[in-house]
């Protein structure tokens, strides 16, 4: 019930307990700035481990720009927070948990409260050392909010989690305004994996993402983004705006989506926009309570069931890739008039035209940028979206492929990109942009 003005580490704290290890404990107490700069090691034998337990007091900031290694067996948590944090919560270092059989939380808000923002610019990582191990419980929270209010959760740096049952990110009978992505959420996951999960009567009012969703399970179901169990009736919306700039990746059994609202009879799901490339080894997009779903990028599934929702529009491309006769099997190509600000390739080895049932084709001609300025537009792509030659400049754009999003000429050239978005890569094979000659030249600002 005490209170430090400012509590600082820069040293080690090296914890080693055998039913429980705590790191710093605030229980009923009052801290204003709580920075780790150092290394905190916290190890707990047999029992439960936290590096930083916040379980009913206050902290003004907290922040990591150090090192956190902890290891728990029954239960293993970075940093929990049942309490107020006033301002912000920053992790600007690394962060490692993990656990033989246990559950793991990276940062874990339980019914408390960040005023401010929740921001990861470093790495936050959760490691299940046995996810076959069926007698114990392995789940991974990376980043979890049960009835709990933020204001704001940022992601710029690395979450990543390797387990049984995994979540990069979980909002359970929570709030959270907004939710931004500009960085990397993996998962690899046993028997289930999420990337961002939205449970029960949660909300978050604006999601957002430009970075990388990538999520992977073995033995079961993979979700980019899921929403589920939402109580009907309640007049909250769930998820009020979806907005992917960025690349959201879902492989597992044919349960998997790319982006899924499982609630069929709420419809306060305002709206979903995908502006980069959603890719599923299942269904892509299934919106059945929303009110509408537009695409204008690239669906990139193996199903026929592209974008499940009654009011859906394609702008962009939907297709899914045969490895056995190495064509694209197309569901759907928007024409692209001359004024659009949207620009979908023209197809190379088209076979069966606008029959979603047959229609294949080899790839996709290059979209020529020659000695160019552009502005707020979106490129669609199968192979090597955009071709550089000369001189250009990329401003506010978004350019998407299945294989290279950008490629140069023979004779190279020079792009610039100035707060722009390239997505590409998705074959596992090529490279997001590919440079041919030793004078090729990408500026990214």
């Amino acid at each position: 019930s005490g209170e430090i003005t400012k509590l600082e580490n820069s040293g080690i704290f090296d914890v080693i307990g055998d039913f429980q290890a705590v790191g710093v404990g605030n229980y009923n107490g009052t801290i204003g700035n709580l920075t780790n700069r150092g290394v905190m090691n916290i190890e707990s034998l047999s029992g439960n481990v936290w590096g930083i337990d916040n379980y009913s007091g206050e902290i003004t900031k907290l922040e990591n720009s150090g090192i956190f290694d902890v290891i728990g067996d029954s239960q293993a948590v970075g940093i929990g927070n049942y309490g107020e944090i006033t301002e912000n919560l920053i992790n600007n270092g690394t962060m490692k948990i993990e656990t033989n059989s246990g559950n793991l939380y990276g940062i874990n808000t339980s019914e408390g409260n960040i005023s401010g923002s929740l921001i990861n610019n470093g790495i936050i990582e959760t490691l299940n050392n046995d996810p076959n191990e069926m007698n114990g419980v392995g789940f991974s929270w990376i980043l979890n909010n049960y009835k709990g209010t933020i204001n704001d959760i940022i992601n710029t740096g690395i979450v990543k989690g390797k387990g049984k049952f995994v979540l990069a990110l979980q909002n359970d009978i929570g709030q959270i305004d907004t939710l931004e992505n500009k960085g990397i959420f993996s998962v690899d996951a046993y028997y289930g994996g999420h990337g961002i999960s939205n449970m029960e009567e949660g909300v978050i009012k604006n999601l957002i993402n430009s970075g990388i969703i990538d999520v992977k399970s073995e033995e079961s179901a993979a979700y980019g983004i899921s929403s589920s169990y939402y109580s009907p009736g309640d007049t909250k919306d769930p998820i009020n705006k979806l907005i992917n700039r960025g690349i959201i990746k879902s492989v597992g059994d044919e349960d998997s989506f790319g982006i899924v609202n499982k609630e069929k009879d709420v419809n306060s799901y305002e709206e979903l926009t995908n502006e980069g490339i959603v890719y599923s080894s299942s269904i892509t997009v299934d919106w059945q309570g929303g009110d509408i779903a537009t695409n204008n990028g690239l669906l990139i599934g193996d199903s026929s069931i592209f974008i499940n929702n009654s009011n859906s529009i394609n702008n962009g491309m939907m297709f899914s890739y045969d490895k056995g006769s190495q064509n694209y099997k197309i569901y759907g190509v928007k024409e692209s008039s001359g004024n659009d600000n949207i620009v979908n390739a023209t197809l190379l080895g088209e076979e069966n035209k606008g029959n979603s049932s047959n229609w294949i084709a080899t790839g996709s001609e290059s979209i020529a940028l020659n000695g160019e300025n552009k502005e707020n537009m979106i490129f669609n792509g199968i192979t090597d979206t955009l071709k550089v030659s000369g001189e250009n400049t990329l401003t506010d754009s978004k350019v998407n492929g299945y294989t290279s999003a950008i490629i140069f000429d023979d004779n190279g050239g020079k792009l610039t990109l100035n707060n722009s978005i390239i997505n590409g890569g998705l074959d596992e094979v090529s490279a997001t942009i590919y440079g041919r000659t030793g004078t090729d030249k990408a500026d990214v600002r």
